[in-house]
């Protein structure tokens, strides 16, 4: 309720009620299209701290970005610019994947509490190093194919890896547990 509170308020005090207006505002750029919402939308700015260090996910506002795209794209228009700037969308299920290809493999402590469904904290260390291994692991796979495929973005192999995850017995290969509006 909190959320939706906020998106209602903030869309209509700086944008006369209207998301369209954001979406203009970035001139058909998915990044200024995040930027926009992270700026303005305090449930937006998913960032963590890592050891002293700021780590920014922004799966969300990144996300949006994407989805939006795909929607003018659908309706034949051009898609945002800059789609290949976007990351990973870093949540729970692409990590579910991406260790079940063995892609990532978590150390014996983080696969025995994943594995036996505890839960793991919001902002902690583990979670953090989850989303920031994704991330990086959907970039390298990224940089492989681009070799053979160069338009391919990492938001595409996300969404590849998504609906993959999808078909996978979560009691079998579990995904991390978390309490989060982030993702």
């Amino acid at each position: 309720m909190k959320c939706l509170n906020e998106a209602g308020e903030v869309l209509e005090r700086k944008f006369r009620g209207s998301f369209y207006r954001i979406y203009e505002g970035s001139e058909n750029d998915a990044v200024k299209l995040a930027e926009l919402l992270i700026k303005n939308f305090q449930r937006f700015q998913d960032m963590s701290n890592y050891e002293g260090k700021e780590v920014y996910f922004y799966k969300r506002a990144q996300l949006n970005s994407k989805m939006i795209s795909d929607i003018l794209v659908s309706f034949g228009r051009n898609p945002l610019k800059r789609l290949s700037s976007l990351t990973a969308f870093a949540d729970y299920k692409i990590p579910q994947i991406l260790r079940s290809i063995k892609v990532l493999k978590y150390s014996k402590s983080l696969a025995e509490k994943v594995d036996n469904f505890q839960l793991i904290t919001s902002q902690s260390k583990d979670e953090v190093e989850i989303r920031a291994a994704t991330v990086r692991a959907v970039e390298l796979i990224r940089e492989r194919l681009s070799r053979k495929f160069p338009e391919v973005t990492p938001s595409h192999i996300d969404g590849m890896l998504w609906n993959l995850a999808q078909k996978l017995d979560r009691d079998k290969m579990p995904y991390h547990r978390t309490y989060t509006i982030a993702y």
